[in-house]
């Protein structure tokens, strides 16, 4: 029993700090992707002209006062 308590212990020290950060990186690392693109599938939503959605899967956007997609 002590040593699933000691396992259980060393796991949480190690292994979810190392998992959380990773994903905690991975999700900022995708908000700065989606500049530009469609927020579904990625597509680069620039010089589309007056289209409203993703010609990759349909998703809608809209364009700033610049005329820059923002999905």
């Amino acid at each position: 029993m002590v040593e699933w308590l000691i396992l259980l212990i060393f796991v949480s020290f190690t292994f979810v700090p190392i998992v959380l950060t990773t994903w905690l990186v991975m999700c900022a690392n995708r908000a700065t992707i989606w500049v530009g693109h469609c927020r579904r599938c990625g597509y680069d939503l620039h010089h589309l002209g007056n289209r409203r959605h993703c010609p990759e899967c349909g998703h809608p956007f809209q364009l700033n006062a610049r005329g820059e997609p923002i999905s």
